[in-house]
Protein backbone atom coordinates (compact mmCIF):
# COMPACT_ATOMS: atom_id res chain seq x y z
CA UNK A 1 0.00 0.00 0.00
CA UNK A 2 1.35 3.43 -0.90
CA UNK A 3 1.60 5.85 2.00
CA UNK A 4 2.45 9.40 2.98
CA UNK A 5 5.47 10.74 4.85
CA UNK A 6 4.27 10.97 8.52
CA UNK A 7 6.70 13.84 9.27
CA UNK A 8 4.74 16.03 6.85
CA UNK A 9 1.51 15.57 8.81
CA UNK A 10 3.38 16.35 12.05
CA UNK A 11 4.82 19.52 10.47
CA UNK A 12 1.37 20.65 9.30
CA UNK A 13 -0.16 20.01 12.72
CA UNK A 14 2.70 21.91 14.42
CA UNK A 15 2.26 24.87 12.07
CA UNK A 16 -1.42 25.02 12.96
CA UNK A 17 -0.90 24.27 16.66
CA UNK A 18 -3.22 21.29 16.35
CA UNK A 19 -3.64 18.37 18.68
CA UNK A 20 -4.66 14.93 17.44
CA UNK A 21 -8.01 15.42 19.19
CA UNK A 22 -8.73 18.69 17.36
CA UNK A 23 -7.82 17.22 13.97
CA UNK A 24 -9.93 14.13 14.71
CA UNK A 25 -12.97 16.26 15.50
CA UNK A 26 -12.66 18.21 12.25
CA UNK A 27 -11.85 15.25 10.00
CA UNK A 28 -14.10 12.60 11.56
CA UNK A 29 -11.12 10.24 11.74
CA UNK A 30 -9.96 8.32 14.78
CA UNK A 31 -8.01 10.29 17.40
CA UNK A 32 -5.74 7.33 18.12
CA UNK A 33 -4.99 6.77 14.44
CA UNK A 34 -4.07 10.42 13.89
CA UNK A 35 -1.79 10.27 16.93
CA UNK A 36 -0.01 7.21 15.48
CA UNK A 37 0.33 8.85 12.06
CA UNK A 38 1.69 12.01 13.68
CA UNK A 39 4.35 10.03 15.56
CA UNK A 40 5.21 7.89 12.52
CA UNK A 41 4.07 4.69 14.23
CA UNK A 42 1.82 3.90 11.25
CA UNK A 43 1.77 5.15 7.66
CA UNK A 44 -1.24 7.16 6.49
CA UNK A 45 -3.05 5.04 3.86
CA UNK A 46 -3.65 6.66 0.50
CA UNK A 47 -6.38 4.25 -0.57
CA UNK A 48 -9.92 5.25 0.30
CA UNK A 49 -10.86 8.75 1.46
CA UNK A 50 -8.48 9.04 4.44
CA UNK A 51 -6.02 11.36 2.72
CA UNK A 52 -8.81 13.51 1.29
CA UNK A 53 -10.48 13.79 4.71
CA UNK A 54 -7.20 14.85 6.32
CA UNK A 55 -6.50 17.44 3.62
CA UNK A 56 -10.04 18.85 3.86
CA UNK A 57 -9.75 19.16 7.65
CA UNK A 58 -6.32 20.83 7.52
CA UNK A 59 -7.54 23.25 4.86
CA UNK A 60 -10.63 24.14 6.91
CA UNK A 61 -8.58 24.71 10.09
CA UNK A 62 -5.96 26.89 8.35
CA UNK A 63 -7.91 30.15 8.72
CA UNK A 64 -4.77 32.35 8.79
CA UNK A 65 -2.72 30.76 6.00
CA UNK A 66 -0.19 29.19 8.36
CA UNK A 67 0.37 26.30 5.93
CA UNK A 68 1.26 28.56 3.02
CA UNK A 69 5.03 28.21 3.52
CA UNK A 70 4.75 24.42 3.52
CA UNK A 71 2.66 24.51 0.35
CA UNK A 72 4.84 26.90 -1.67
CA UNK A 73 6.20 24.16 -3.93
CA UNK A 74 2.66 22.95 -4.62
CA UNK A 75 1.01 26.31 -5.29
CA UNK A 76 0.03 25.75 -8.90
CA UNK A 77 -3.44 27.26 -8.89
CA UNK A 78 -5.23 24.12 -7.72
CA UNK A 79 -7.45 24.06 -4.65
CA UNK A 80 -5.87 24.20 -1.22
CA UNK A 81 -7.14 20.70 -0.44
CA UNK A 82 -5.38 19.33 -3.53
CA UNK A 83 -2.13 21.11 -2.60
CA UNK A 84 -2.29 19.68 0.93
CA UNK A 85 -2.91 16.18 -0.44
CA UNK A 86 0.20 16.43 -2.63
CA UNK A 87 2.18 17.92 0.24
CA UNK A 88 1.29 14.97 2.49
CA UNK A 89 2.19 12.58 -0.32
CA UNK A 90 5.49 14.37 -0.92
CA UNK A 91 5.05 13.96 -4.67
CA UNK A 92 4.31 16.22 -7.58
CA UNK A 93 2.28 15.53 -10.65
CA UNK A 94 3.65 16.29 -14.09
CA UNK A 95 3.75 19.85 -15.28
CA UNK A 96 3.31 21.64 -11.96
CA UNK A 97 4.91 24.71 -13.56
CA UNK A 98 1.72 25.35 -15.50
CA UNK A 99 1.75 27.61 -18.51
CA UNK A 100 -1.30 29.60 -19.49
CA UNK A 101 -0.58 28.82 -23.15
CA UNK A 102 0.58 25.54 -24.75
CA UNK A 103 4.37 25.12 -24.58
CA UNK A 104 6.30 25.64 -27.79
CA UNK A 105 8.88 23.22 -29.13
CA UNK A 106 12.40 24.35 -28.28
CA UNK A 107 14.64 24.17 -31.35
CA UNK A 108 18.12 24.54 -29.88
CA UNK A 109 20.04 24.23 -26.64
CA UNK A 110 18.71 21.80 -24.06
CA UNK A 111 15.79 21.42 -21.71
CA UNK A 112 14.48 19.00 -19.08
CA UNK A 113 11.49 17.02 -20.32
CA UNK A 114 8.67 16.33 -17.89
CA UNK A 115 7.56 12.71 -17.76
CA UNK A 116 5.93 10.49 -15.18
CA UNK A 117 5.76 6.69 -15.26
CA UNK A 118 3.16 4.73 -13.26
CA UNK A 119 3.15 0.94 -13.12
CA UNK A 120 0.38 -1.65 -12.94
CA UNK A 121 -3.39 -1.31 -12.75
CA UNK A 122 -3.23 0.96 -9.71
CA UNK A 123 -0.73 3.16 -11.52
CA UNK A 124 -3.10 3.48 -14.46
CA UNK A 125 -6.03 4.48 -12.26
CA UNK A 126 -3.88 7.01 -10.41
CA UNK A 127 -2.83 8.44 -13.78
CA UNK A 128 -6.49 8.89 -14.78
CA UNK A 129 -7.10 10.91 -11.60
CA UNK A 130 -3.99 12.99 -12.22
CA UNK A 131 -5.31 13.67 -15.72
CA UNK A 132 -8.47 15.24 -14.27
CA UNK A 133 -6.50 17.14 -11.61
CA UNK A 134 -4.23 18.58 -14.29
CA UNK A 135 -7.16 19.49 -16.55
CA UNK A 136 -8.91 21.27 -13.66
CA UNK A 137 -5.88 23.57 -13.24
CA UNK A 138 -5.71 24.72 -16.86
CA UNK A 139 -7.52 27.74 -18.31
CA UNK A 140 -11.21 27.12 -19.11
CA UNK A 141 -12.36 25.55 -22.36
CA UNK A 142 -9.66 22.89 -22.82
CA UNK A 143 -10.24 19.82 -24.99
CA UNK A 144 -9.60 16.35 -23.58
CA UNK A 145 -9.75 13.37 -25.93
CA UNK A 146 -9.53 9.81 -24.60
CA UNK A 147 -9.03 6.88 -26.98
CA UNK A 148 -10.00 3.70 -25.11
CA UNK A 149 -8.89 0.87 -27.38
CA UNK A 150 -8.55 -2.06 -24.95
CA UNK A 151 -8.99 -2.89 -21.26
CA UNK A 152 -11.78 -0.33 -20.87
CA UNK A 153 -12.94 -2.10 -17.71
CA UNK A 154 -9.73 -0.97 -15.97
CA UNK A 155 -11.09 2.54 -16.07
CA UNK A 156 -14.52 2.12 -14.58
CA UNK A 157 -14.99 -1.44 -13.37
CA UNK A 158 -13.61 -0.69 -9.88
CA UNK A 159 -15.90 0.94 -7.32
CA UNK A 160 -13.29 2.76 -5.23
CA UNK A 161 -11.68 4.23 -8.32
CA UNK A 162 -15.03 5.16 -9.87
CA UNK A 163 -15.97 7.12 -6.74
CA UNK A 164 -12.75 9.12 -6.84
CA UNK A 165 -13.05 9.72 -10.60
CA UNK A 166 -16.66 10.87 -10.37
CA UNK A 167 -15.82 13.19 -7.46
CA UNK A 168 -13.27 14.99 -9.62
CA UNK A 169 -15.45 15.35 -12.72
CA UNK A 170 -17.53 18.34 -11.52
CA UNK A 171 -14.40 20.51 -11.12
CA UNK A 172 -13.36 19.69 -14.67
CA UNK A 173 -16.82 20.32 -16.11
CA UNK A 174 -17.07 23.65 -14.28
CA UNK A 175 -14.05 24.75 -16.32
CA UNK A 176 -16.12 24.11 -19.48
CA UNK A 177 -13.74 21.39 -20.63
CA UNK A 178 -14.79 19.44 -23.72
CA UNK A 179 -14.40 15.71 -23.08
CA UNK A 180 -14.58 13.23 -25.94
CA UNK A 181 -14.38 9.48 -25.39
CA UNK A 182 -13.51 7.36 -28.44
CA UNK A 183 -13.99 3.65 -27.93
CA UNK A 184 -13.66 0.54 -30.05
CA UNK A 185 -16.84 -1.43 -29.39
CA UNK A 186 -19.99 -1.67 -27.34
CA UNK A 187 -18.57 -4.42 -25.13
CA UNK A 188 -16.24 -1.82 -23.65
CA UNK A 189 -19.21 -0.47 -21.71
CA UNK A 190 -20.31 -3.86 -20.43
CA UNK A 191 -19.69 -4.64 -16.80
CA UNK A 192 -19.46 -0.99 -15.76
CA UNK A 193 -22.34 -0.44 -13.32
CA UNK A 194 -20.59 2.19 -11.26
CA UNK A 195 -20.33 4.60 -14.16
CA UNK A 196 -23.53 3.83 -15.99
CA UNK A 197 -26.01 6.22 -14.34
CA UNK A 198 -23.59 9.15 -14.13
CA UNK A 199 -22.23 8.56 -17.62
CA UNK A 200 -25.73 8.69 -19.08
CA UNK A 201 -26.58 11.92 -17.25
CA UNK A 202 -23.36 13.51 -18.51
CA UNK A 203 -24.19 12.40 -22.05
CA UNK A 204 -27.69 13.81 -21.78
CA UNK A 205 -26.29 17.14 -20.66
CA UNK A 206 -23.85 17.09 -23.57
CA UNK A 207 -20.87 17.29 -21.21
CA UNK A 208 -19.23 14.12 -22.53
CA UNK A 209 -19.26 13.16 -26.19
CA UNK A 210 -18.88 9.53 -27.17
CA UNK A 211 -17.59 8.39 -30.53
CA UNK A 212 -17.39 4.82 -31.77
CA UNK A 213 -15.19 3.14 -34.40
CA UNK A 214 -15.31 -0.38 -35.80
CA UNK A 215 -11.92 -0.61 -37.55
CA UNK A 216 -8.97 -2.54 -36.13
CA UNK A 217 -7.70 -1.21 -32.82
CA UNK A 218 -3.99 -0.41 -32.34
CA UNK A 219 -1.81 -2.28 -29.86
CA UNK A 220 -1.78 0.58 -27.34
CA UNK A 221 -4.57 0.31 -24.73
CA UNK A 222 -5.29 3.98 -23.98
CA UNK A 223 -4.13 7.29 -25.42
CA UNK A 224 -5.31 10.59 -23.96
CA UNK A 225 -4.49 14.16 -24.86
CA UNK A 226 -5.23 17.62 -23.48
CA UNK A 227 -4.51 19.53 -26.65
CA UNK A 228 -1.23 21.40 -26.42
CA UNK A 229 -0.62 20.78 -22.71
CA UNK A 230 -0.50 17.10 -21.76
CA UNK A 231 -0.77 13.52 -22.99
CA UNK A 232 -0.69 10.03 -21.56
CA UNK A 233 -0.78 6.44 -22.74
CA UNK A 234 -1.26 2.96 -21.31
CA UNK A 235 0.76 0.15 -22.90
CA UNK A 236 1.80 -3.43 -22.19
CA UNK A 237 5.18 -4.00 -20.58
CA UNK A 238 6.06 -7.43 -19.19
CA UNK A 239 8.57 -5.89 -16.78
CA UNK A 240 5.86 -3.87 -14.98
CA UNK A 241 3.30 -4.92 -12.41
CA UNK A 242 0.24 -6.47 -14.08
CA UNK A 243 2.13 -6.11 -17.37
CA UNK A 244 0.97 -2.49 -17.69
CA UNK A 245 2.84 0.82 -17.85
CA UNK A 246 1.30 4.30 -17.98
CA UNK A 247 3.38 7.28 -19.10
CA UNK A 248 2.34 10.92 -18.72
CA UNK A 249 3.99 13.79 -20.61
CA UNK A 250 4.03 17.56 -20.64
CA UNK A 251 6.86 17.77 -23.18
CA UNK A 252 5.50 19.02 -26.54
CA UNK A 253 7.63 16.53 -28.50
CA UNK A 254 5.79 13.69 -26.76
CA UNK A 255 2.41 15.41 -26.77
CA UNK A 256 2.23 15.93 -30.53
CA UNK A 257 2.28 12.23 -31.58
CA UNK A 258 -0.47 11.46 -29.06
CA UNK A 259 -2.50 14.43 -30.30
CA UNK A 260 -2.13 13.08 -33.84
CA UNK A 261 -3.26 9.63 -32.64
CA UNK A 262 -6.39 11.10 -31.04
CA UNK A 263 -7.13 13.23 -34.11
CA UNK A 264 -6.74 10.20 -36.40
CA UNK A 265 -9.23 8.09 -34.44
CA UNK A 266 -11.58 11.03 -34.08
CA UNK A 267 -11.71 11.25 -37.88
CA UNK A 268 -12.27 7.52 -38.39
CA UNK A 269 -14.96 7.34 -35.67
CA UNK A 270 -18.55 8.49 -35.67
CA UNK A 271 -20.72 10.05 -33.01
CA UNK A 272 -23.20 7.62 -31.53
CA UNK A 273 -26.55 7.53 -33.28
CA UNK A 274 -28.67 9.70 -31.01
CA UNK A 275 -30.93 12.70 -31.27
CA UNK A 276 -33.27 14.53 -28.92
CA UNK A 277 -36.64 12.77 -29.00
CA UNK A 278 -38.34 15.63 -27.19
CA UNK A 279 -37.13 18.12 -29.79
CA UNK A 280 -38.32 16.55 -33.02
CA UNK A 281 -40.82 13.73 -32.73
CA UNK A 282 -41.43 13.73 -36.49
CA UNK A 283 -37.86 12.78 -37.38
CA UNK A 284 -37.94 9.77 -39.70
CA UNK A 285 -35.39 7.86 -37.60
CA UNK A 286 -37.48 8.47 -34.52
CA UNK A 287 -40.39 6.66 -36.15
CA UNK A 288 -38.41 3.52 -36.95
CA UNK A 289 -39.97 0.68 -34.92
CA UNK A 290 -37.71 -1.81 -33.11
CA UNK A 291 -38.24 -5.56 -33.35
CA UNK A 292 -38.26 -6.00 -29.57
CA UNK A 293 -40.80 -5.90 -26.77
CA UNK A 294 -38.92 -6.42 -23.47
CA UNK A 295 -37.91 -3.24 -21.70
CA UNK A 296 -36.63 -1.63 -18.51
CA UNK A 297 -38.06 1.60 -17.16
CA UNK A 298 -37.22 4.32 -14.64
CA UNK A 299 -40.18 6.75 -14.70
CA UNK A 300 -42.07 8.81 -12.14
CA UNK A 301 -45.38 7.16 -13.09
CA UNK A 302 -46.07 4.41 -15.64
CA UNK A 303 -46.39 5.86 -19.15
CA UNK A 304 -44.01 5.30 -22.07
CA UNK A 305 -43.91 1.62 -22.91
CA UNK A 306 -46.77 0.82 -20.52
CA UNK A 307 -49.60 2.57 -22.35
CA UNK A 308 -51.45 0.58 -25.02
CA UNK A 309 -51.75 1.95 -28.55
CA UNK A 310 -55.50 2.46 -28.02
CA UNK A 311 -54.84 4.46 -24.85
CA UNK A 312 -52.23 6.55 -26.67
CA UNK A 313 -54.70 7.33 -29.47
CA UNK A 314 -57.30 8.43 -26.94
CA UNK A 315 -54.85 10.59 -25.01
CA UNK A 316 -53.57 12.33 -28.13
CA UNK A 317 -56.92 12.78 -29.82
CA UNK A 318 -56.97 16.18 -31.50
CA UNK A 319 -53.20 16.59 -31.10
CA UNK A 320 -51.39 16.53 -34.45
CA UNK A 321 -48.38 14.52 -33.36
CA UNK A 322 -47.57 11.11 -34.74
CA UNK A 323 -45.84 8.89 -32.20
CA UNK A 324 -44.05 5.62 -32.97
CA UNK A 325 -45.81 2.37 -32.19
CA UNK A 326 -43.06 1.09 -29.93
CA UNK A 327 -43.92 3.74 -27.30
CA UNK A 328 -46.96 1.60 -26.57
CA UNK A 329 -47.27 -2.05 -25.61
CA UNK A 330 -49.54 -5.05 -25.70
CA UNK A 331 -50.28 -6.26 -22.15
CA UNK A 332 -50.03 -9.84 -23.40
CA UNK A 333 -46.29 -9.24 -23.87
CA UNK A 334 -45.89 -8.79 -20.10
CA UNK A 335 -46.52 -12.49 -19.53
CA UNK A 336 -43.19 -13.46 -21.11
CA UNK A 337 -39.71 -11.99 -21.05
CA UNK A 338 -37.90 -9.80 -18.54
CA UNK A 339 -39.20 -6.42 -17.39
CA UNK A 340 -37.76 -4.11 -14.73
CA UNK A 341 -39.87 -1.10 -13.73
CA UNK A 342 -38.95 1.52 -11.12
CA UNK A 343 -41.67 4.04 -10.23
CA UNK A 344 -41.78 6.98 -7.82
CA UNK A 345 -43.91 6.04 -4.82
CA UNK A 346 -45.33 9.49 -3.98
CA UNK A 347 -45.98 10.40 -7.63
CA UNK A 348 -48.01 7.23 -8.21
CA UNK A 349 -49.90 7.87 -4.98
CA UNK A 350 -50.63 11.50 -5.96
CA UNK A 351 -51.68 10.47 -9.48
CA UNK A 352 -54.37 8.16 -8.07
CA UNK A 353 -55.57 10.83 -5.63
CA UNK A 354 -56.45 13.36 -8.37
CA UNK A 355 -58.84 13.29 -11.35
CA UNK A 356 -55.92 13.45 -13.74
CA UNK A 357 -52.15 13.95 -13.92
CA UNK A 358 -50.17 15.83 -16.57
CA UNK A 359 -47.67 13.44 -18.16
CA UNK A 360 -44.46 15.40 -18.73
CA UNK A 361 -42.68 13.28 -21.40
CA UNK A 362 -45.84 12.86 -23.49
CA UNK A 363 -46.61 16.57 -23.11
CA UNK A 364 -43.15 17.46 -24.37
CA UNK A 365 -43.64 15.20 -27.38
CA UNK A 366 -47.09 16.58 -28.15
CA UNK A 367 -46.16 20.21 -27.60
CA UNK A 368 -49.03 20.71 -25.16
CA UNK A 369 -50.24 19.28 -21.85
CA UNK A 370 -51.34 15.64 -22.05
CA UNK A 371 -53.44 14.73 -18.99
CA UNK A 372 -53.68 11.09 -17.94
CA UNK A 373 -57.04 10.47 -16.19
CA UNK A 374 -57.01 8.62 -12.90
CA UNK A 375 -58.98 5.78 -14.49
CA UNK A 376 -56.26 5.27 -17.11
CA UNK A 377 -53.48 5.29 -14.52
CA UNK A 378 -55.47 2.80 -12.47
CA UNK A 379 -55.87 0.57 -15.53
CA UNK A 380 -52.10 0.58 -16.10
CA UNK A 381 -51.45 -0.35 -12.48
CA UNK A 382 -54.01 -3.18 -12.66
CA UNK A 383 -52.09 -4.58 -15.65
CA UNK A 384 -48.84 -4.29 -13.72
CA UNK A 385 -50.36 -6.20 -10.79
CA UNK A 386 -51.58 -8.93 -13.14
CA UNK A 387 -48.13 -9.24 -14.74
CA UNK A 388 -46.41 -9.47 -11.34
CA UNK A 389 -48.66 -12.41 -10.47
CA UNK A 390 -48.19 -14.23 -13.78
CA UNK A 391 -44.58 -13.53 -14.79
CA UNK A 392 -41.76 -14.18 -12.27
CA UNK A 393 -39.42 -12.02 -14.43
CA UNK A 394 -41.70 -8.97 -14.19
CA UNK A 395 -40.06 -6.79 -11.52
CA UNK A 396 -41.56 -3.60 -10.11
CA UNK A 397 -40.21 -1.24 -7.45
CA UNK A 398 -41.92 1.65 -5.66
CA UNK A 399 -39.09 4.01 -4.79
CA UNK A 400 -39.45 6.89 -2.28
CA UNK A 401 -39.42 10.29 -3.97
CA UNK A 402 -36.39 11.67 -2.12
CA UNK A 403 -34.39 8.64 -3.25
CA UNK A 404 -35.84 8.64 -6.78
CA UNK A 405 -34.74 12.25 -7.31
CA UNK A 406 -31.12 11.29 -6.67
CA UNK A 407 -31.10 9.30 -9.92
CA UNK A 408 -31.22 12.53 -11.99
CA UNK A 409 -32.41 10.45 -14.91
CA UNK A 410 -35.53 8.84 -16.36
CA UNK A 411 -35.55 6.41 -19.24
CA UNK A 412 -36.95 3.40 -21.00
CA UNK A 413 -34.61 0.92 -22.66
CA UNK A 414 -35.82 -1.76 -25.06
CA UNK A 415 -33.29 -4.59 -24.96
CA UNK A 416 -30.95 -4.72 -26.65
CA UNK A 417 -30.91 -1.91 -29.22
CA UNK A 418 -33.11 1.08 -28.44
CA UNK A 419 -33.25 3.56 -25.57
CA UNK A 420 -34.99 6.81 -24.64
CA UNK A 421 -33.58 8.93 -21.84
CA UNK A 422 -34.34 12.35 -20.44
CA UNK A 423 -33.44 14.58 -17.54
CA UNK A 424 -36.27 15.04 -15.02
CA UNK A 425 -36.64 18.73 -15.93
CA UNK A 426 -36.95 17.70 -19.61
CA UNK A 427 -34.16 20.10 -20.58
CA UNK A 428 -32.22 17.39 -22.41
CA UNK A 429 -33.11 14.03 -23.91
CA UNK A 430 -31.89 11.43 -26.33
CA UNK A 431 -33.15 8.60 -28.46
CA UNK A 432 -30.51 6.13 -29.56
CA UNK A 433 -30.10 2.75 -31.18
CA UNK A 434 -26.35 2.84 -30.51
CA UNK A 435 -25.29 -0.48 -29.00
CA UNK A 436 -22.73 1.03 -26.63
CA UNK A 437 -25.18 3.50 -25.14
CA UNK A 438 -27.91 0.87 -24.83
CA UNK A 439 -25.48 -1.29 -22.87
CA UNK A 440 -25.01 1.72 -20.59
CA UNK A 441 -28.77 2.00 -20.05
CA UNK A 442 -29.01 -1.73 -19.35
CA UNK A 443 -26.15 -1.52 -16.85
CA UNK A 444 -27.77 1.50 -15.23
CA UNK A 445 -31.08 -0.26 -14.54
CA UNK A 446 -29.27 -3.38 -13.32
CA UNK A 447 -27.07 -1.34 -11.02
CA UNK A 448 -29.89 0.79 -9.62
CA UNK A 449 -32.10 -2.25 -9.02
CA UNK A 450 -29.28 -3.94 -7.15
CA UNK A 451 -28.92 -0.86 -4.92
CA UNK A 452 -32.62 -0.62 -3.99
CA UNK A 453 -33.77 -1.61 -0.52
CA UNK A 454 -35.67 -4.87 -0.31
CA UNK A 455 -38.77 -3.14 0.98
CA UNK A 456 -38.98 -1.13 -2.26
CA UNK A 457 -38.73 -4.21 -4.48
CA UNK A 458 -40.66 -6.76 -2.40
CA UNK A 459 -43.41 -8.13 -4.64
CA UNK A 460 -45.66 -8.62 -1.63
CA UNK A 461 -45.24 -5.04 -0.44
CA UNK A 462 -45.56 -3.56 -3.95
CA UNK A 463 -48.77 -5.50 -4.61
CA UNK A 464 -50.28 -4.69 -1.21
CA UNK A 465 -49.45 -0.98 -1.59
CA UNK A 466 -50.86 -0.70 -5.12
CA UNK A 467 -54.02 -2.62 -4.21
CA UNK A 468 -54.56 -0.37 -1.17
CA UNK A 469 -54.19 2.76 -3.30
CA UNK A 470 -56.39 1.39 -6.10
CA UNK A 471 -59.12 0.78 -3.52
CA UNK A 472 -58.89 4.48 -2.58
CA UNK A 473 -57.25 3.83 0.77
CA UNK A 474 -54.17 5.72 1.94
CA UNK A 475 -54.03 8.15 -0.98
CA UNK A 476 -53.70 11.15 1.36
CA UNK A 477 -51.33 9.36 3.71
CA UNK A 478 -47.99 11.14 4.16
CA UNK A 479 -45.08 8.72 4.20
CA UNK A 480 -42.21 10.32 6.18
CA UNK A 481 -38.68 9.65 4.98
CA UNK A 482 -36.66 7.36 7.18
CA UNK A 483 -32.93 7.72 7.73
CA UNK A 484 -32.53 4.77 5.36
CA UNK A 485 -34.25 6.71 2.58
CA UNK A 486 -32.41 9.97 3.25
CA UNK A 487 -29.03 8.23 3.24
CA UNK A 488 -29.68 6.20 0.10
CA UNK A 489 -27.25 6.82 -2.75
CA UNK A 490 -26.89 5.48 -6.28
CA UNK A 491 -23.28 4.63 -5.53
CA UNK A 492 -22.34 3.02 -2.21
CA UNK A 493 -19.78 4.75 -0.06
CA UNK A 494 -16.25 3.53 -0.50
Amino acid sequence: MSSTDPSRLASAMTALGLSAVALAEESGLSNSLISRWQKGARPIPTKGHTLQDLAAALSSLDKEGKLDDLLTAYNDGSSKEQMIERYLLGTEMPGLSLQMAPPTIQRSGEYVAQQRVLLGVEGFRKAALLMLDYLAQLPPGQSLTICAHHNFELWHGNLAFALRFLKRLPKVLQKKAQITLITHNAEGFDGSPYFSVYWLVLQLKGLIRIRYYDSDAPAVDFVASIKGFWSGRLEHDDTAADGLITTLYTDPRNIRPDEAHCADFSERSAAIGQFGFLKDASDKNWLTPPLITEFSVIQRVPSLGLLTAAEGTTLLEGIHTKLPAYLFSDPQDYLNGEYTIILCREDVQAGLAKPYRINEPLSALAGQDVPIPRELLASQLERILSAIDQNPAFQVALMPKSAFEKLNLEFICWQPRLALGWLPDLSESLLTDDAATCVGFTNAITHVWGRLHKGWTSKRKVKNTLRKWLSGTGLDEHIPDSATVRNWEVLPKE
